[in-house]
């Protein structure tokens, strides 16, 4: 018997001619749908669910809307064999991001968790050189220290009676992400995104939900506009992990991890305008600062043919 070769996947548009344009975009369009969804967990939480369940439900709704995309347009249903390895690291790195996010907001101010968790694009730096043995030159790290001074000025964060498990919740959060960010370019040589996303969120759906039946007694919303944003919060990062997995391969883990720093920009502009929660001006210099950031090194990568 004669083994078959598994070769390169060439089946999905996460191939490697994609325009650098087209990446940045992908970028930008997965930072707002995270962001909407994420505005929408907030209603979610009002009408009784907790944080397990809703990244439950978030997890299953990226594993149906895969399952459908392959159910009609085809592709496999099984990782291939030289992808699997990776499968396991992504799903505990979806785990660490899906429990250490909410559980964060518990301890300490949402600002402060936002801020943390946005240490991600500075592992991925740090991780990127590593692997690489490269150090990172002057301009990209001041890119990525603008970026994040920037996040700073924005979200304002208040330090009073910080509690360290917060803490904690927030940078193994910001870990999970760095590192999920740099395993998709090695995972998606082999097989597609919506492969990959079912195999790795099944297993994060079902901790979550175990969680959720143990510690929170499995609420559900107490009324209908609770309903509604849960199932608007689960298609829109069901929609932004797929996404996700195009943005990076066009761009980079690097580049996109300064382009995803638009997430937390989106969600205060959006609570600006739906919320009416004026920003202070110190918010606005922080706005600018890191969307110039961004714009600086997707200029600079694509001026490099990166």
């Amino acid at each position: 018997m004669v083994n078959k070769k598994i070769e390169p996947c060439t089946t999905t548009p996460l191939s490697k001619g994609g325009s650098f344009t087209k990446g940045v975009f992908l970028c930008i369009l997965c930072a707002s749908l995270f962001a909407v969804s994420i505005l929408f967990s907030k209603v979610v939480y009002q009408y009784g669910v907790g944080p397990l369940l809703f990244g439950s439900v978030r997890a299953v709704f990226a594993i149906v809307i895969c399952a459908v995309f392959i159910a009609f347009k085809g592709g496999e249903w099984l990782v291939p064999k030289p992808s699997r390895r990776y499968i396991l690291p992504m799903s505990a790195m979806l785990l660490m991001i899906s429990f250490g996010n909410p559980t964060a907001m518990k301890f300490i101010p949402a600002s402060l968790a936002s801020l943390l968790f946005y240490l991600w694009p500075m592992l991925v730096l740090v991780i990127f050189s590593v692997q690489n043995r490269q150090f990172p030159g002057i301009r990209r790290i001041a890119i990525f220290a603008a970026a994040f001074v920037g996040l700073g000025l924005v979200f304002g964060p208040s330090i009073g009676n910080v509690r360290w498990e917060g803490v904690v919740a927030a940078l193994t959060a910001a870990l999970g992400a760095g590192f999920f960010i740099i395993l998709i370019p090695k995972a998606t040589k082999y097989a597609t995104s919506m492969t990959i996303n079912i195999n790795t969120n099944i297993p994060v759906a079902l901790i979550l939900f175990c969680g959720a039946v143990l510690n929170e007694n499995l609420q559900v919303p107490t009324a209908a506009m609770g309903w509604y944003a849960l199932l608007a919060s689960g298609l829109l990062y069901g929609a932004a992990m797929v996404v996700i997995f195009y943005a990076v391969t066009h761009t980079g883990p690097v580049i996109s991890s300064v382009l995803f720093n638009a997430e937390p920009l989106i969600v205060t502009l959006l609570a600006t305008m739906l919320f009416a929660e004026i920003l202070q001006p110190v918010q606005y210099m922080g706005i600018l600062t890191v969307v110039a950031a961004m714009m600086f090194a997707s200029a600079r990568s694509a001026s490099h043919g990166t």
